[in-house]
C-alpha cells in the first residue's frame, strides 16, 4: 500500500484500493456474515417444529400468538434480530474486527497473513476487544437515550407554524442523520483502541490513554470517513425509523426478509471500509505504514 497522505479523501482513495488490492480483509467480514444470516435463519424457523417446541411458548408471552403465523412471523424475525444485534456486535463481531485490523497490518509489513494465527490473538485479548465495542455502544446508547427524550419533548410541540415548528419538525425528521452522526462521533472517539490492542498487544486501559492521548488530532478525519461510509445505511434507518419495515412485512413479507438480509450485508461492507480507513490511518500516525 502507497504512503497515506493524511486526509479524509485521501484516505477514502487509499482504503478503496486497499480493500480492492487485498480482498482477503474481508474475510473476518464474511464468518461475521454467515454466522448473522444463520441467526437470521434459525429466528424465520421459530415458528416452525421443532424451534417452536422450544421459542414457541416465548414467542406467544413476549409478543403473542399472532407473530407464528405469516405474515407477522417477519416482524417478529426483525424485531428479534435487531434485539440481538447489539449483543452480536459486542459478544462476537469484535473477534472479527480485531481479526482483520491485524491482517491490515500484517499486510502492510508484506507478512504472511495466517487467520488461524490471528484468531488465536483475537481469543487471547478477547475480554479487551469485548470490553472496548461494549464500552462504545453503552457511550452510544447514553447518547441515544438523551436524544430520544428531546424527541419526547419536540412530539409535545403543538405549533404548526413559526420557530418552535421548524425545531420540532427538524428533530423528528432528522433523526436518522442524528443516528449517524452519534454513531460516527462515538467509532471516531474510540477509533485507535483495537488497532493499538491488536497491533501493540496492549490492555483496555492503556489502550484507552493511548487512543485519547496520541491520536486526538486524528478524530476529526476519521469522523468524516465514518460519517461518509454510513451514508448507504441511511436507507435502512429511514425505513426503520418511519416503521416502514413492519408495513413492508405485512405487505410483502418475502421483500421485508430480504430486505433484513441486505441491510446486514450492507452493514458488513461499512465495517470493513471503516476498520481498513481506521488501521491504516493508525499505522500512518504511529509511523508503521
Amino acid at each position: 500500500m502507497n504512503q497515506l497522505n493524511i486526509g479524509p479523501r485521501a484516505l477514502i482513495k487509499t482504503t478503496l484500493n486497499a480493500l480492492i488490492k487485498n480482498p482477503i480483509i474481508f474475510f473476518p467480514f464474511f464468518c461475521l456474515g454467515c454466522i448473522q444470516i444463520f441467526l437470521i435463519e434459525t429466528i424465520f424457523f421459530i415458528p416452525r417444529f421443532p424451534l417452536n417446541i422450544l421459542f414457541g411458548p416465548i414467542v406467544v408471552k413476549t409478543a403473542g400468538p399472532v407473530f407464528l403465523l405469516y405474515p407477522y412471523n417477519y416482524i417478529l424475525l426483525s424485531k428479534w434480530y435487531h434485539g440481538l444485534e447489539a449483543w452480536i456486535y459486542i459478544f462476537i463481531s469484535c473477534i472479527f474486527y480485531a481479526a482483520a485490523v491485524k491482517a491490515i497490518y500484517l499486510i502492510n509489513n508484506d507478512l504472511e497473513v495466517d487467520y488461524k494465527k490471528i484468531f488465536k490473538q483475537s481469543k487471547t485479548f478477547y475480554f479487551h476487544l469485548a470490553a472496548t465495542l461494549g464500552l462504545m455502544a453503552l457511550v452510544l446508547h447514553g447518547i441515544t437515550i438523551v436524544y430520544t427524550l428531546l424527541l419526547k419533548r419536540a412530539w409535545l410541540i403543538h405549533s404548526t407554524s413559526g420557530i418552535f415548528y421548524w425545531i420540532k419538525f427538524m428533530i423528528i425528521i432528522a433523526a436518522p442523520i442524528f443516528q449517524l452522526i452519534f454513531a460516527s462521533l462515538v467509532g471516531a472517539l474510540f477509533a485507535f483502541v483495537i488497532p493499538i490492542i491488536m497491533v501493540e498487544e496492549k490492555k483496555i486501559v492503556p489502550a484507552l490513554v493511548e487512543n485519547f492521548k496520541g491520536y486526538w488530532s486524528s478524530k476529526a478525519i476519521i469522523f468524516v470517513v465514518i460519517f461518509v461510509s454510513e451514508l448507504p445505511n441511511l436507507l435502512f434507518l429511514l425505513l426503520r425509523s418511519s416503521r416502514m419495515d413492519e408495513w413492508l412485512a405485512l405487505n410483502s413479507p418475502e421483500i421485508s426478509g430480504l430486505f433484513l438480509i441486505s441491510s446486514v450485508l450492507v452493514m458488513l461492507l461499512i465495517d470493513a471500509f471503516q476498520y481498513t480507513a481506521i488501521t491504516l490511518c493508525f499505522l500512518y500516525k504511529s509511523e508503521k505504514l
